[in-house]
């Protein structure tokens, strides 16, 4: 999981992080802010920029981004 949006260019990008997918989205968002520490993120995007919005859509070794919803 990425703090970033998708369409980010890759110098604005941070390091990302791995982690296992939990039982629910709110739980994977909770985990990710603290992990990447940023507390002001709201939602998980996929590579195309859609919201994820259950755990069970994603698929092993998809990327995620850790975004503010606006």
């Amino acid at each position: 999981m990425y703090f970033s949006h998708p369409g980010d260019s890759k110098e604005k990008r941070r390091r990302g992080i791995v982690l296992w997918v939990p039982r629910s989205i709110e739980e994977l968002i909770r985990t990710a802010k603290e992990q990447l520490n940023v507390p002001e993120a709201s939602c998980v995007l996929s590579e195309d920029e859609a919201k994820i919005i259950d755990v069970d859509l994603i698929s092993d070794g998809q990327k995620l981004y850790l975004a503010v919803e606006t």
